[in-house]
């Protein structure tokens, strides 16, 4: 065996010096036999859990395999395999999905592996060297909530005329709105009564800036929805959907965050009927603009180029994902931005350039099955206007993006960000200074 130690360090190294326990004789037993019986530990509190291994490889192909436990349940805090290149001198994770553990409980026995198919860029002096680590810093939630800007809509709560002032019938789309003493919260709530259309809608215009916007409704009665979008595109619809068949007695409360880059805002609330004139309820619509500075937080000082990856677990319509290159942390108006969300029953992964305040998008929106977007990790690779984005263990068709602004290229703030506290995002790595 050769040169093994470990530590409990922040922020992990960049390099392959040895940590500050090195592994002695009875350690080196240990970790000689995989029986699951005796074990290398390693604390850490508020810092990362590392073990390094520098080995001799003599082919031209290896086999790596770990085997461990945590007290910190990887579905917790994801253990990660990691390979040292020496001609970028930068750590990768090493390939493959089983190099990673995201799923084992707390004092599970589990095991990383991976397949090196060539050597020439992981070996100094014929020595290769790996290391396992994981984030002990706990699940960092430091954002004492989203700020907001003021409400888009005008008469969400249907308080004001019957049938309610400042909402317009869908041509095509034809109902019978009216105000009714049956609301979510308040006085009055708004119900929908179709006219021979399985389709019918209320809509309202806003006008705001660009970004991040947080949609909310309250709905009863089968098949409601909420919609915005620019203009009148449908294309590209955000939406709040309940469509199910139980006829709900009770309101219950839908909310969805997502960017948008145009300044023309439609607020559609849709209901969904073949049969009947018993007719869909709303109350409590709102739409808002999410401020810059309260979407992001675990704000660093980093390089301008390398790698930044984070896990992501969205709950629900949550957005989630990181932002690069900041020109500020107090009042951000030039970044990337890179961000996870739900739209129209399916994740969706969207790059944002954001110069001035101003939210455009870098090609279309990758669509991602609900099915694979839980705890899978976010990876960016930043090399001058190059971005190259992964997610789970797939790059992401389409990229890399190239994204070109004097306004951001040198910009050295980075951050994790999500529109809630109910989204897990942690392990949120990045190129040290």
């Amino acid at each position: 065996m050769g040169n093994y130690s470990s530590g409990d360090i922040t922020p992990l190294p960049t390099g392959v010096d040895d940590l500050e326990h090195v592994y002695d004789g009875t350690d080196i037993t240990a970790v000689g036999s995989n029986d699951n019986s005796t074990y290398v530990e390693q604390t850490a509190s508020g810092e990362y859990a590392v073990h390094m291994f520098k080995d001799t490889v003599t082919g031209s192909s290896v086999d790596l395999t770990w085997s461990g436990k945590s007290d910190l349940a990887p579905s917790e805090s994801t253990v990660i395999l990691q390979i040292y290149n020496v001609n970028s001198a930068l750590w990768e994770d090493a390939p493959g999905p089983t190099s990673l553990n995201n799923t084992a409980a707390a004092g599970a026995d589990f095991d990383l592996t991976s397949t090196i198919s060539d050597t020439t860029n992981y070996l100094s002096g014929g020595v290769m060297t790996c290391r396992v680590y994981q984030n002990y810093q706990g699940e960092v939630k430091t954002n004492p909530g989203l700020l907001y800007g003021d409400e888009l809509l005008v008469n969400g709560g249907f308080e004001s005329g019957d049938p309610p002032d400042n909402w317009t019938v869908l041509t095509g789309e034809e109902c019978t709105p009216s105000r009714v003493s049956d609301p979510h919260s308040g006085t009055y709530g708004l119900r929908l009564v179709r006219i021979d259309v399985t389709t019918f809608s209320v809509y309202q215009d806003a006008t705001t800036t660009h970004g991040m916007r947080e949609l909310e409704f309250c709905g009863k009665k089968d098949n409601v929805s909420l919609l915005y979008y620019a203009g009148s595109l449908y294309s590209g619809a955000t939406a709040i959907n309940h469509m199910g068949t139980a006829q709900a007695t009770s309101y219950t409360k839908y909310n969805v965050s997502a960017a948008y880059n145009s300044t023309a805002i439609r607020a559609k609330l849709n209901g969904y009927k073949t049969t009947g004139t018993d007719g869909v309820f709303f109350d409590d619509v709102s739409m808002k603009r999410i401020t810059n500075v309260s979407q992001h937080w675990d704000y660093v000082d980093t390089t301008v180029d390398g790698t930044f990856s984070v896990n992501l677990s969205p709950a629900g319509f949550d957005c989630c994902g990181m932002a690069l290159r900041m020109d500020s942390k107090t009042n951000p108006k030039y970044f990337v931005q890179i961000s996870l969300f739900h739209r129209l029953g399916t994740y969706r992964l969207q790059i944002w350039k954001i110069v001035n305040d101003v939210w455009t998008t870098s090609g279309s929106a990758i669509v991602l099955p609900e099915t694979v977007v839980a705890n899978k990790k976010l990876q960016v690779v930043v090399s001058g206007t190059s971005y190259a984005v992964t997610y789970g263990s797939t790059a992401v068709a389409g990229g890399p993006w190239t994204i070109d602004d004097a306004g951001i290229n040198s910009n050295t703030i980075c951050a994790k960000f999500a529109s809630s506290l109910t989204a897990k995002v942690d392990n949120f790595h990045y190129p040290t200074p």
